[in-house]
């Protein structure tokens, strides 16, 4: 599985990808909004994406607003991020993230919470794929 890494922080970006590829999946790396952008927008986008709010240009949230444009509930979006707060997480959350982490963070709970996600979009998957058949 494919998961999409966006973070302007090499540091972090440097954790994840072992992370990531240390659990089995197949992380994609990205510093740049843009370029995250331009492979959200592919046919072959992940589904599963962790998102910095913190970002140079384009904040996280507007990112998370325009891959839910892109791809409607398709994709599970995870905002890790310095903010903190409860404030913070109801934006990310309106602004269309899943879920939320706070850094630093446990790399278990990354653990989990992707497997949540990924659960999520294997429902949804059969959730459409049933009313499919049924139409």
């Amino acid at each position: 599985m494919k998961i999409l890494v966006l973070d302007d922080d090499s540091l972090i970006t440097d954790l994840l990808e072992g992370l990531l590829t240390e659990w089995g999946y197949e992380p994609i790396v990205f510093n740049k909004s843009s370029e995250a952008l331009s492979t959200l927008a592919g046919d072959d986008a992940p589904r599963m994406v962790i998102l910095d709010w913190n970002m140079p240009m384009l904040n996280g949230l507007h990112i998370c607003q325009t891959i839910r444009k892109l791809s409607g509930d398709r994709t599970n979006i995870i905002m890790l991020t310095s903010n903190s707060g409860g404030q913070h997480v109801i934006k990310a959350l309106a602004a269309g993230a899943n879920n939320y982490i706070v850094k630093p963070f446990e790399p278990e709970d990354l653990k989990a919470r992707i497997e949540s996600g990924l659960h999520e979009i294997a429902l949804k998957a059969a959730t459409n794929q049933t009313q499919q058949s049924a139409a």
